[in-house]
């Protein structure tokens, strides 16, 4: 499993704040692992993600399977989990 945090990753903080989009820890930060991307990218992986606080609970509750889209992303960060596919590449 991995778990990735973009913080002001979420559209609805880069919708609420875009003059602070490229300014993240105090440095320039052009390039952001944005939803989209993830999703591409981990297309054959159970994936899922969501935009509020980090929910340990909500993580370890889920069985691990399925595209997961959790609380709307309204939030201001964007919380990547995904879990290996051992089925996936396989020819």
């Amino acid at each position: 499993m991995m778990v990735a945090v973009t913080p002001g990753g979420c559209p609805s903080f880069r919708d609420r704040n875009p003059a602070s989009l490229r300014l993240r820890g105090g440095r320039d930060s052009p390039n952001l692992l944005n939803r989209e991307f993830r999703w591409h990218v981990f297309a054959d992986q159970p994936r899922r993600l969501a935009s509020r606080s980090f929910d340990r609970e909500a993580i370890a509750a889920w069985d691990g399977t399925g595209a997961v889209v959790a609380d709307g992303l309204l939030g201001d960060d964007l919380i990547f989990v995904v879990k290996k596919n051992p089925e996936a590449g396989r020819a």
